[in-house]
């Protein structure tokens, strides 16, 4: 079981004046009883508002489970992907497309990190709630993971580093 740990310093290869107020935030993790740290991801924070996204969607992200079905094995990250390859854009119908990528468009804005910080190049990360408590994980070309976490420390961490921007 891993904690999430986010650090946030000073973007100076973007702002070298801190005038735009530009910081790095790294998300990572630290497990529970070994402490190993990994670092899942670094994104530019443009303002503290963006932190907000985690608040707004805590109960989402604590209580809903991906809405596709898969092997138990597999991360909501591979199960978001695997719908999509899935998505039969010849046969099916117009209304059962638009249904399914609503239903799959409005879960990602609840639980994929890009919705966060949209605009900037990042994996797809999901938070989510599953069958062994929560996650985090990605399945993207160059990157797939997944850790079952505290999802309170994720929240906890938001509030902390926001009081710092």
């Amino acid at each position: 079981m891993y904690i999430f740990k986010f650090n946030i310093k000073p973007a100076i290869e973007f702002d070298p004046t801190g005038e735009l107020g530009l910081n790095f935030l790294t998300i990572g993790l630290a497990h529970k009883e070994t402490n190993e740290q990994i670092d899942i991801v670094r994104t530019v924070l443009e303002n503290k508002e963006e932190l907000d996204w985690f608040e707004k969607n805590e109960e989402a992200i604590r209580n809903e489970k991906c809405p596709t079905k898969a092997e138990r094995t597999s991360s909501v990250a591979e199960r978001m992907h695997e719908a999509y390859e899935a998505l039969d854009v010849d046969s099916w119908t117009e209304e059962k497309l638009d249904g399914m990528l609503g239903e799959l468009y409005e879960f990602r804005s609840h639980h994929e990190l890009w919705f966060a910080f949209p605009g900037q190049d990042l994996p797809n990360i999901f938070f989510a709630a599953n069958d062994n408590g929560h996650e985090i994980s990605c399945h993207d070309d160059d990157l797939t993971f997944a850790y079952n976490v505290d999802i309170s420390s994720l929240f906890d961490e938001a509030k902390r580093v926001k009081k710092f921007v």
